[in-house]
């Protein structure tokens, strides 16, 4: 059995247990580009159609990665238009929130 299914079987199981979602959820996906969000995305959308779940996947550029935050962005709605998912961006400058608000870059 391939790794991908059995990470579709531990989810199911802890579904199950957890009730992380029940058929005909929507579910908003933040996905940055990174290993673990996309694969997050990609197992859901595995799972769409046996739980009638309608995905979107959200993609926030915090203004800190400047060189790769236009890859992320593309990669994103690359991987979201391959699976049908619709995608919701937004840029931010994480800086100068932090400094207005008086937070540190990970509390903003």
């Amino acid at each position: 059995m391939s790794v991908f299914k059995k990470l579709i079987q531990q989810i199911e199981i802890t579904n199950r247990r957890r009730r992380l979602f029940k058929k005909g959820d929507c579910i908003l996906v933040a996905v940055s580009g990174g290993p673990d969000s996309t694969a997050l995305l990609l197992l859901l959308a595995a799972l769409r159609r046996k739980y009638g779940l309608k995905l979107a996947a959200a993609h926030l550029n915090h203004g800190l990665l400047r060189k790769e935050a236009a890859r992320y962005l593309i990669f994103v709605k690359k991987i979201s238009k391959r699976l049908g998912v619709p995608v919701v961006s937004k840029k931010v400058d994480l800086r100068r929130l932090s400094k207005k608000y008086k937070r540190s870059l990970e509390e903003t």
